[in-house]
């Protein structure tokens, strides 16, 4: 098992990686990702958890539609 060391977000790495997210925790969180799966060897699932989430609701009937992708 790998153990990763402490991920810290720069300035460097929020204005250089900002297609993977609007927000500096969406940039960082999907940098972390990144580098569990490439590390931790697991496999890429591209569902953002928005979307999950917004299925989800709409799944135990909280809402009446969810909107994916958009």
């Amino acid at each position: 098992m790998t153990i990763m060391p402490e991920f810290t977000p720069t300035n460097w790495m929020l204005e250089n990686q900002s297609k993977k997210g609007k927000e500096p925790w969406e940039i960082y969180s999907e940098c972390v990702r990144e580098a569990m799966i490439r590390h931790g060897e697991f496999e890429t699932e591209n569902h953002r958890i928005r979307d999950k989430l917004a299925y989800e609701d709409m799944m135990c009937a909280t809402k009446d539609t969810a909107t994916i992708d958009g």
